[in-house]
């Protein structure tokens, strides 16, 4: 009789955190690379979110329901500064800000200046896009010559309400943007990664206690995703949206495949899984500026892999 692989539950969070830009957990599944490790992955969901520190993901991870969930180290940031909860952050999963700017016509040769004068909205107002944004203005002398706007409406309607010509230009990510793009109704003409550097956007999270006692399942894990990042680096998004496609059937496939060449390009996902002290660092920093913290986040008592 064959022996069980062990299982590790990954909790997802609510159906409005399943966004393209986490794709590498469903590439490491579709691509065999966790079987092969000897572990089975299953991934889990909440009814509902909201709000990633009470709503959705992280309380699954703090009940035991959940053994690792996906989210942003930030919350983990600041759920030790406020002593609430120690998480650590076990696997890289995005390596930097996967928004971009958006407009109704195509800019070839965008610059940072254009948004001079301009109105911006915030199509998915979420916390750490809206500060880094903000950070961003204020490096180029922009802050107060721009103003940014939160969408009144929920995504989908922001986002027609924009391309339909309310305000200038736009902030989103390419999973609720995608089939606009796809479309030709709008267009990214910057995007954020490059200007926001290399900053642990996302990650794997888990509890110290949890990882310690699973160390040879986490481990499974981690070089299982060490082998998805090499494999999306190596293919183009049309192969990794077929490879996909139907974990996201909202998405259509040509919309979703513009969406992975355009963060492909930008270099949205690491190269393998560490989560580097420098760029850990950089957020925390950024992080402070932006009011979210207010002192220095312990790399070593956040960051943990598994080996």
């Amino acid at each position: 009789m064959a022996k069980r692989r062990p299982v590790l539950k990954l909790n997802e969070g609510d159906p409005s955190e399943q966004r393209l830009y986490y794709l590498p957990h469903y590439v490491a599944a579709e691509r065999g690379f966790f079987a092969d490790a000897g572990l089975d992955v299953v991934f889990t969901r909440t009814a509902s979110g909201g709000e990633t520190i009470r709503g959705g993901q992280i309380p699954a991870v703090l009940s035991g329901e959940a053994d690792l969930t996906i989210g942003g180290p930030m919350v983990t940031m600041k759920m030790l500064e406020e002593n609430s909860a120690h998480l650590v952050n076990i696997c890289a999963a995005v390596r930097t800000h996967p928004w971009f700017i958006l407009s109704r016509r195509p800019m070839p040769a965008f610059v940072w200046d254009d948004l001079r004068g301009s109105t911006v909205i915030d199509l998915a107002r979420i916390g750490t896009a809206t500060f880094t944004f903000t950070a961003l203005l204020q490096e180029r002398g922009l802050a107060d010559a721009v103003t940014l706007v939160p969408a009144s409406l929920p995504e989908d309607e922001a986002l027609a309400a924009f391309a339909g010509g309310e305000g200038d230009f736009a902030i989103q990510h390419l999973h609720a943007a995608g089939p606009a793009l796809e479309r030709g109704t709008i267009f990214a003409v910057q995007d954020l990664a490059r200007p926001t550097g290399p900053v642990p956007w996302s990650a794997y999270i888990a509890l110290p206690d949890v990882v310690e006692q699973r160390r040879a399942d986490f481990r499974a894990f981690v070089h299982a995703m060490d082998r998805a990042f090499s494999w999306i680096a190596g293919h183009a998004g049309s192969d990794i949206a077929a490879l996909v496609g139907d974990r996201f059937p909202n998405l259509p496939q040509p919309a979703m495949a513009k969406a992975i060449d355009l963060y492909r390009n930008v270099d949205l996902w690491p190269s393998d899984r560490q989560i580097a002290e420098p760029d850990f660092k950089r957020f925390s920093d950024l992080l402070i500026r932006s009011g979210w913290l207010s002192a220095p986040a312990p790399y070593s008592m956040l960051v943990r892999d598994p080996g």
